[in-house]
């Protein structure tokens, strides 16, 4: 196990793990483990929550977007 990194001996989400795992930037995963680590239930749930936000961003410009007077 010498050659192995520190989060797969842990149980810990690496963030390019995670990031691939959710579709999300590094920089977003990076800082989601960072907030809600390391507890991998607490981290999946949080990717959920941002991933619904930005979508419900975006459709919120898009809606205004379309509101040309």
């Amino acid at each position: 196990m010498q050659g192995r990194r520190s989060h797969e001996r842990t149980g810990q989400y690496g963030a390019d793990e995670f990031a691939s795992k959710h579709g999300l930037s590094e920089k977003s995963a990076t800082i989601i483990l960072n907030l809600y680590g390391p507890s991998r239930p607490a981290c999946d749930a949080a990717a959920v929550a941002f991933k619904e936000a930005v979508a419900q961003r975006q459709a919120g410009r898009l809606i205004n977007l379309l509101n040309i007077d």
